[in-house]
């Protein structure tokens, strides 16, 4: 990402009357500079899904040829959690590069911290957005072509919504963006206190995520239960939650992050 492009993205047009831009005209100056990396924000991604749709092909004929009939692994295949976890990992990366690349520039060019999250965060929820839409699409496709082609399933899953496009595109949209909301928060985590606020900020999510099972367990909670109805929905809606203190979690960490150190 080179400075020229840095700041184009995030200086003002200078015009014979000097104006002063309004908060959605800086905010979308923000999602420019975000977006001008193409490749890893969609290139990327896309090669990784192309790799598991051939991975679970792959993996499909292989059960074939040890003798599994193909009926079978077409049902058997139900269970493949791939279109789900796949891009997990990267999008964890992605996001925490955007704040580690890409906060000093734009602070620097004069975009304030707020500006810079409220941009991040939707280029982050666009990007969520696509590939719902993405992982919807080529659930119908699967479906049309009966696992492409061949009896392999990697979208007409349990864990993505057995079937239903509705529950793809939520469980899609909200994995992707835990994923990125996540990156980010590292990311200013590590900005304002480096690897060790990394490393304890690590541990207080783990010690609250063990509360919460001890206090499930400790009183009764039935949460399996609860879940049985609409369990995709009520997945969709808790991680959303997440997601959006997730994000207030990370403004309030990069309002007063130093950058440029």
């Amino acid at each position: 990402m080179s400075t020229q492009a840095l700041t184009t993205a995030t200086s003002p047009t200078h015009t014979n009357q000097s104006t002063t831009p309004s908060a959605g005209e800086r905010i979308m100056r923000v999602v420019r500079l975000q977006l001008l990396d193409k490749k890893q924000l969609i290139l990327v991604p896309l090669l990784i899904i192309g790799s598991g749709i051939i991975i679970s092909i792959i993996i499909g004929e292989l059960i074939k040829l040890a003798g599994a009939p193909p009926e079978a692994v077409y049902e058997g295949m139900r269970n493949n959690q791939a279109a789900l976890w796949i891009l997990t990992g990267y999008f964890v990366s992605l996001g925490a590069l955007m704040y580690a690349k890409s906060l000093p520039f734009a602070v620097a060019l004069g975009s304030t911290r707020r500006d810079y999250w409220l941009g991040t965060t939707l280029t982050l929820m666009l990007t969520s957005l696509g590939l719902a839409v993405l992982s919807t699409v080529l659930l119908a496709a699967e479906k049309a072509t009966r696992g492409w082609f061949t009896g392999s399933r990697m979208y007409d899953t349990y864990i993505l919504g057995n079937g239903d496009y509705l529950n793809a595109f939520l469980m899609s949209f909200v994995i992707s963006g835990i994923s990125l909301l996540a990156g980010n928060f590292y990311a200013a985590i590590y900005l304002r206190w480096k690897s060790a606020g990394v490393t304890f900020t690590i541990i207080g999510t783990v010690v609250l995520l063990l509360g919460f099972i001890a206090l499930a367990v400790t009183t009764k909670l039935d949460i399996i239960g609860w879940m049985s109805a609409d369990p995709y929905l009520k997945t969709a809606a808790i991680v959303a939650a997440i997601m959006i203190l997730m994000s207030a979690a990370t403004w309030v960490v990069v309002r007063n992050a130093p950058v440029g150190r």
